[in-house]
């Protein structure tokens, strides 16, 4: 029986899970080694950020078109859900991947600033983004129910795209053909949760 399990571009390959650099990468490499002495058949999807991650967004624009958030010039390659689910299907119904770590990003580096202004374009408004202080978004997480050590581990993780941007996979494209989806295309598909009603 084939197992394709869905973790998380933070996991080091290679790396035990006592030694790996983060809470959020120790628990996925826990589930990563369980599926990879099962016995099965498997591969692993590491992708980066998901552009889903910017629905978190949602309450701040519909209130003021204004996202407070820290690092704002942070370049990641987030990746469209729909794209992680076509890999999946792909490793899926072909053969050749059992065994295989696949790491994914979306086709773009994108800043925080650029997805607050493409979500606006996507709506016919203008978001912008505000900058705040680490410690301010990681009482709002908290609030919202993050862990603290997950809130703690986003917030130590988020300012590396500043200094070194994430660079873009080829393998969202090698393996379904396509270039993968655009965050502006994201945000014209998501637009409904972003706006007034």
């Amino acid at each position: 029986t084939p197992v394709v399990l869905l973790t998380s571009g933070t996991v080091q390959g290679g790396v035990p899970v006592d030694q790996q650099s983060n809470v959020i990468a120790r628990m996925h490499r826990t589930v990563e080694e369980a599926v990879e002495t099962s016995g099965l058949g498997w591969t692993l999807l590491r992708p980066g950020e998901f552009m889903a991650n910017s629905l978190d967004w949602a309450p701040q624009i519909r209130a003021t078109d204004v996202v407070r958030a820290p690092y704002g010039d942070a370049r990641w390659a987030p990746v469209h859900e729909r794209d992680i689910a076509d890999v999946a299907v792909q490793v899926l119904t072909t053969d050749g991947h059992f065994g295989a770590t696949y790491e994914l990003t979306g086709p773009e580096t994108i800043t925080y600033h650029e997805r607050a202004r493409l979500i606006g374009e996507a709506m016919g408004r203008p978001v912008r983004l505000q900058e705040i202080t680490p410690d301010l978004a990681r009482s709002a997480m908290v609030v919202r129910g993050v862990p603290a050590a997950v809130a703690d581990t986003l917030l130590a993780l988020t300012p590396t795209g500043v200094e070194r941007p994430e660079p873009v996979l080829p393998t969202v494209r090698e393996l379904t053909g396509g270039p993968g989806r655009t965050f502006a295309q994201w945000a014209r598909e998501n637009k409904a949760a972003f706006e007034r009603h």
